[in-house]
Order: structure tokens, then C-alpha cells, then sequence
């Protein structure tokens, strides 16, 4: 469940709610999260096949790009609007082909995260040096690049997540100012506030376990936490294809006891484990906005995340912060929260607080203000 597919979800269901027909294009695993909805399936395949995963969705893409062209022309849609969750090539080919093909209908894009210089990867991108770039790194900047032409040309709104990303899209590639606006994530307050608020555990992290979401630098950080506090005790929310080798990780590591892998949760009870911690670690090394920081505050918790800059403007409270890619720093942050229960409460207060402007319904207007 990405920030793209959060936005989707959330927004489809305000937009039905004030009388509008949403009508969502989505593999057949997506049906299950789409509940309520109008949806065709563009594919029933696992992308396990030969032609490779990147390959595979790429081919979604292009099949979904029939599939819309076939609905708006038996539906005579001609003030549908088309919106493209994310910048990847399976949500933006459809789009793409069918605002060439009509050009009335209007194109909302997502951009949410751009791309890093695939010479800096996510973890240098604010630091010195470079590294060697790995292929799906090349593959994200080219195809963002590309579909970032596209949008230029033909997007009515492009959607990011912070005005460091706007200011880039206006004084790096030339977007007109009233084309792109600022969206911030937002959280589900209703199945918050339906979440229990039993502790039992002294952090928690939420999310894939990729090295832009830094979860193997909390590996390490958690192994200096356990010398403090050899009993405490982390859960993890989430999954991934590396899975197994998470789970290998953690029992070469020491920590079998202390990390608790809870697998995929989404809703009350993602929350219900964010309600049972003291804090939440959020160690990603690159950001647009961090949904799930946002979700923690709501929660009441303190967030140890890494200094990024987007923070300063979205999280200017109730985060600790460690300087990036430093995990002694890291483990220290979450040291002092766990032991200092004083500072831990006032934090707590700060992050509620800072947490209370990210609700679903406000960029929701925002959006349908657009198109008005």
C-alpha cells in the first residue's frame, strides 16, 4: 500500500460520496482493496512469467490503455476526467494514450516522489559521493523523465507532495505555475480513532523493506538499542518480495526475540499496532512527504526519522531526527525517547497536534476546485 495508493483509495471514496462516478482500472488483487467501487480488471496474472516483473507491468499498461479507450468511447464520456495515481508507466500509458486520442478529457497526474539521480541513489542523494547505479534505479529516472514530458504537455493538474517538488518541476522543467499544486498525504481518522491503545511494544515501523525506507539501517540500530535494553521489543508492519530475506536478516542479526514481523496490515489494525508502541521509527533516507510519519502523530507517537529536508517544511514537530545514513545517531534518538518518558509525553502532544492538518477531505477540495 504505497502513499499513491492511499491517495487513490481515499480520495475515490470522497469523490463517490459527493455524487460522482469513479471507476477504477486495477489487477485483480486490487479489487479487494478497492471495496465499494466501480472497477475493471486489466490483468489476472501474478507477473511471475518469464518476461519479468518491470516487463509484465509495462504490458498491464498498455492492455489498460485498450480497456479506457473502449469505456470512454462506449460511455461518450467527453468531461470524464482520467487520473493517474502515480508517474510509474502502467498508471501513466493509459492516461497518456487517452488524453492523445481526447484531447477534452482532462488528466490528472500523481507525481509523488521524484526520482533521485540514479548516481546518488536514495541514500546519497543528500550526501557526498556517488554510487554504481542499479538497473531499476536507471529504469525509474528514464521512465519519470519521459512520462514527466507527457505531463508537461498534456496533464490539466499534476500533483506533488511538497513545494520543494513543485519548485523543481517550475524552475528545472519548465511546468507552468498553475498547473502543478501541492497535495499532502493525509490519515484515515475514522479508523484511528477505532484503534486500541494497548501497550506492548517500544517502537514500531510501518512499511516495505527497501533501502529508500532505510529499514536495514534500523537492523543495525536496533541491535544498539537491545545492549541498553536486551528485552525490548520492535513491531513490523509490512511486506515485500525480499521477505525471506528479512526474516533471514533478523535471525543472523540476534534479534528473533525483539523484532516482531507482523506482516501487511492496513487500517485499524495497522493503527492498533501504532497505538500498542511508544514510538514509531521512520528511516527513510529519501521522501516526498511520509505518509506513515503522518499516520504515527496521529497515533500520538514520536517519530525518529532521519534529517531529510522536505521535514522542515511537513514535520517541523513531534519528529526526533538523526543525521541521515547515521545510525549510531538513529539508535540514540530512539535510546532517548524509550528511556525519557518526560520528553517522550511532550513530543506525543506535539505530534497529535502537528498531525491534525492531514485530512483526506481538504485536498479533496482542493482537487475538485480544479476542475470546477
Amino acid at each position: 500500500m504505497s502513499g499513491s495508493d492511499q491517495r487513490a483509495l481515499n480520495w475515490g471514496k470522497i469523490f463517490i460520496k459527493k455524487g460522482y462516478t469513479v471507476t477504477v482500472l486495477t489487477h485483480a488483487a486490487g479489487t479487494d482493496r478497492y471495496t465499494g467501487f466501480d472497477y475493471i480488471i486489466t490483468a489476472k496474472d501474478s507477473l511471475k512469467g518469464d518476461l519479468g516483473i518491470a516487463t509484465g507491468y509495462v504490458f498491464r499498461g498498455i492492455k489498460a490503455s485498450g480497456i479506457l479507450s473502449n469505456m470512454l468511447k462506449e460511455s461518450s464520456a467527453s468531461d470524464a476526467v482520467i487520473y493517474s495515481s502515480s508517474d510509474l508507466l502502467p498508471d501513466s500509458i493509459p492516461a497518456i494514450y487517452a488524453i492523445i486520442r481526447n484531447p477534452s478529457l482532462k488528466w490528472i497526474a500523481g507525481l509523488h516522489l521524484v526520482a533521485p539521480n540514479p548516481f546518488k541513489g536514495f541514500k546519497k542523494i543528500f550526501a557526498d559521493g556517488y554510487t554504481v547505479p542499479a538497473l531499476s534505479a536507471l529504469y525509474y529516472f528514464l521512465t519519470q523523465r519521459l512520462v514527466m514530458r507527457f505531463m508537461k504537455k498534456y496533464a490539466h493538474t499534476v500533483m506533488v507532495s511538497n513545494s520543494m517538488d513543485r519548485e523543481f518541476l517550475l524552475n528545472k522543467k519548465g511546468f507552468l505555475p498553475d498547473k502543478v499544486i501541492v497535495t499532502y498525504g493525509a490519515v484515515d481518522w475514522a479508523a484511528v480513532d477505532k484503534a486500541k491503545q494497548k501497550l506492548s511494544y517500544d517502537a514500531c515501523y510501518v512499511g516495505r523493506f527497501h533501502k529508500q525506507k532505510g529499514f536495514f539501517d534500523l537492523i543495525e540500530a536496533w541491535k544498539l538499542v537491545c545492549r541498553k535494553f536486551p528485552d525490548s521489543e520492535i513491531a513490523i508492519v509490512g511486506n515485500d518480495v525480499n521477505f525471506d530475506e528479512v526474516v533471514e536478516i533478523v535471525k543472523k542479526s540476534g534479534l528473533t526475540n525483539n523484532v516482531k514481523l507482523l506482516g501487511f496490515l492496513n487500517g485499524i489494525e495497522k493503527f492498533n499496532v501504532m497505538k500498542a508502541s511508544k514510538i514509531c521509527v521512520f528511516p527513510s533516507t529519501y521522501e516526498s512527504f511520509g505518509m506513515v510519519a503522518a499516520e504515527a502523530m496521529a497515533c500520538g507517537l514520536p517519530v525518529v526519522a532521519y534529517d531529510l529536508p522536505i521535514y522542515k517544511e511537513i514535520y517541523p514537530s513531534g519528529m526526533l531526527k538523526a543525521d541521515i545514513g547515521d545510525i549510531g545517531s538513529l539508535a540514540e534518538c530512539i535510546i532517548e525517547l524509550i528511556e525519557n518518558e518526560k520528553l517522550r509525553l511532550k513530543m506525543s502532544r506535539e505530534a497529535y497536534k502537528s498531525s491534525q492538518r492531514f485530512v483526506w477531505e481538504k485536498t479533496a477540495e482542493k482537487i475538485l476546485g480544479r476542475l470546477k
